[in-house]
């Protein structure tokens, strides 16, 4: 990595986890390319998140803590996506202002920043963190479209393990075949992925903020014609069961889903957005 020194940021949204988020934070901590700031955004907790969190800054985690009232996980992200690209020119605010706002940015970063995304239940493998980076710098070496982010998929608790592992490429996959084709790219999964600093920056104003949005899906459609994500198949990230099995939300996804596509539809209908990135891909590569 002696040639790709960005500024990393890891942001986690959490809810009444800090079990969960106590392992997470454990595994962050074994990274073979550590973070240079962890972004924890309580998002209304009750439960001993303050204990956790505190107890991880004690042994030298470098790690933040931010307050987001506004209940829902595009809420909480946004902030946190906030926070990252404040931290890249200043230091970390204690609560997240009410709403988008440039001012809340300050000086442009001076370095390249990424930020990955887990949740409080992904337990991301040591070399987690330094894959992602890896890739988004071999990507964004090539001449065709920008690789602006990438993406993983999840990995089931099962023994043995290849079974999580396969149950998880199919729930991946099946995801990104029904919504990936109406992006003209892979979708981002929110467990696992890591994205330039540079597209939330240019989304963080396009982005639909509402507990009834798909956040991940969302982002994923504010990716310009000339910028790509990247799937990498081969970053299997250990989550819970929960979003797969739990039928309230399951349901509460396809729902999401739905509205996510509305949203953005009414912005770029798909037909345009696939023509737009056709238009877009021919003509890099006839450079």
């Amino acid at each position: 990595m002696s040639q790709f020194q960005p500024h990393i940021c890891v942001v986690i949204p959490v809810l009444n986890d800090a079990p969960l988020l106590r392992t997470c934070l454990h595994a962050l901590a074994k990274q073979t390319l550590p973070a240079d700031r962890i972004i924890v955004v309580d998002n209304g907790s009750t439960d001993n998140i303050r204990e956790v969190t505190e107890a991880a800054i004690h042994r030298g985690l470098p790690l933040s803590v931010i307050q987001e009232p506004k209940k829902g996980i595009p809420f909480a992200a946004a902030c946190g996506y906030d926070a990252a690209l404040r931290l890249a020119a200043g230091p970390v605010p204690a609560h997240c202002p009410s709403g988008p706002s440039s001012s809340f940015l300050g000086t442009p970063p001076t370095q390249r920043l990424i930020i990955l995304r887990c949740d409080a239940d992904s337990i991301p493998a040591p070399t987690w963190i330094e894959r992602h980076c890896r890739t988004l710098q071999a990507q964004a070496e090539r001449g065709s479209r920008r690789i602006i982010a990438v993406t993983g998929a999840p990995q089931f608790p099962t023994r043995p393990g290849w079974v999580g592992r396969a149950i998880g490429a199919a729930y991946i996959g099946s995801y990104q075949l029904s919504c990936g084709s109406a992006l003209g790219h892979p979708a981002l999964y929110g467990s696992n992925f890591a994205m330039d600093g540079a597209l939330w920056a240019q989304a963080r104003e396009r982005v639909h903020l509402s507990k009834w949005v798909h956040d991940d899906y969302d982002l994923s459609f504010q990716v310009l014609p000339g910028q790509t994500i990247a799937m990498d198949w081969g970053s299997a990230m250990p989550v819970s069961w929960r979003a797969a099995v739990t039928p309230r939300r399951v349901a509460r996804q396809v729902v999401q889903t739905f509205v996510t596509l509305g949203y953005n539809w009414r912005v770029e209908n798909p037909g345009e957005r696939l023509r737009s990135r056709m238009r877009e891909r021919g003509r890099i590569e006839s450079r």
